[in-house]
C-alpha cells in the first residue's frame, strides 16, 4: 500500500501542552511553602508519609518539629534539584530533536524517553518518541527489534492522544503505523476517522482512509473516498494518484 504520504515530523501543533501537571505542581508548591513555616496543616502530607501512623502510633510534637527542621534545612536543595531536573529535560528534548533531524532515530527515541521520564505529560514529546521509534523500526532488519520499536511507537502515540484527544498529528501517525507497518487496519480506522472529523479536508487522511477501506474488503468505500479526493483536492498530482488508485480498484472488482 503506497497511497499515504509518510509523515515523520510535521510539528504543526508544537505549542499544545497538557495542563494535567498543574495540580501536582500546586501540591508541590504547598509542601515547599511549609519549609520553615511550622504550619502543621501544610506539613500534613509529609507527616502522613513518615511511617509510624501506619502502625497505629501517634506522631509526637517532637517528630513534627524534627520534620519542620529538616524541611527548612533542605528547602534550597529541593528547589535547586527541581530546577536542575527541568533544565535537564530541556537538554534531553533539544538533543533528541537534533538526533531526529539528523535521522539518528534510535538515539532520538532513547534521548526523548529520558526527557519523558521528567516531563511525562507533554503530548508533543510523546508524539516525537512515537515518530523516532516508528522510523527506527523501518531501519531494523531484526523482527523482534522491529516489533519492539513498533510497540514503543504505538504506546507513545496512544499516550499522547490520552493526554490530548484532539492531537491530530498523533491520531494520524498512529493510524499510519497500525495500517502500513503493523497490518492492523481495523485498529487504525477509529483514529483516521477522528482525524477527518477534526479536519474534513485533510487529503492525506483521505488517502489513508481509502487504503484502509481497501485493506479491509470494502473497495467500494475506498473508491468513494478517492472520488472525494478527485473532486476536492487542489493538487493535480494527488487527484491523478486518486484516479489511478480508483481505476486499479475498479479493475479488481
Amino acid at each position: 500500500m503506497g497511497e499515504a504520504m509518510r509523515m515523520w515530523c510535521p510539528l504543526k501543533r508544537c505549542g499544545r501542552r497538557s495542563e494535567a501537571w498543574r495540580p501536582l505542581a500546586a501540591a508541590a508548591t504547598l509542601l515547599l511553602a511549609a519549609c520553615g513555616g511550622g504550619d502543621s496543616e501544610l506539613l500534613q502530607p509529609l507527616i502522613d508519609l513518615s511511617g509510624p501512623q501506619y502502625r497505629g502510633q501517634e506522631i509526637t510534637p517532637e517528630r513534627i518539629a524534627e520534620l519542620e527542621g529538616a524541611l527548612a534545612r533542605y528547602q534550597d536543595e529541593i528547589e535547586e534539584t527541581v530546577r536542575r531536573q527541568g533544565e535537564l529535560a530541556v537538554f534531553y528534548k533539544s538533543l533528541g530533536v537534533a538526533y531526529l533531524e539528523e535521522g539518528m532515530f534510535g538515539l532520538a527515541a532513547e534521548t526523548l524517553m529520558k526527557a519523558a521520564a521528567i516531563d511525562a505529560t507533554n503530548p508533543v514529546l510523546l508524539y516525537l518518541i512515537g515518530v523516532a521509534s516508528a522510523q527506527q523500526a523501518l531501519a531494523s532488519i531484526d523482527d523482534g527489534v522491529q516489533a519492539g520499536y513498533h510497540g514503543d511507537a504505538e504506546q507513545a502515540y496512544a499516550r499522547a492522544i490520552d493526554i490530548d484527544p484532539t492531537y491530530v498529528d498523533a491520531l494520524y501517525a498512529l493510524a499510519v503505523l497500525l495500517l502500513y507497518e503493523m497490518d492492523r487496519a481495523r485498529d487504525a480506522e477509529s483514529y483516521i476517522d477522528r482525524v477527518l472529523a477534526a479536519e474534513p479536508g485533510n487529503v492525506d487522511a483521505m488517502f489513508v482512509r481509502a487504503a484502509l477501506m481497501a485493506a479491509t474488503g470494502r473497495p467500494e468505500r475506498a473508491i468513494e473516498q478517492y472520488q472525494v479526493i478527485i473532486s476536492t483536492s487542489s493538487s493535480e498530482e494527488r487527484r491523478e494518484r486518486a484516479r489511478q488508485n480508483s481505476i486499479e480498484l475498479e479493475a479488481r472488482r
